[in-house]
């Protein structure tokens, strides 16, 4: 549905979990969606770029 904003598919999953858990970590995003974790931090630094989240210092 979001690959009309440029989404691939991973992202969009991350995107949605963080929709539902928007203080988890890259390591809980990667078990919620079944994606291994280097392609979460991966989707989560593009997400950042396209101003759809906000990055945390914690991580």
């Amino acid at each position: 549905m979001l690959d009309v904003l440029g989404l691939e598919p991973d992202e969009e999953r991350v995107y949605r979990a963080l929709l539902g858990r928007p203080n988890a970590t890259a390591m809980l995003l990667s078990d919620l969606v079944a994606v291994p974790q280097a392609d979460v931090d991966e989707a989560l630094s593009r997400l950042v770029g396209w101003g759809l989240v906000i990055g945390s210092a914690d991580e």
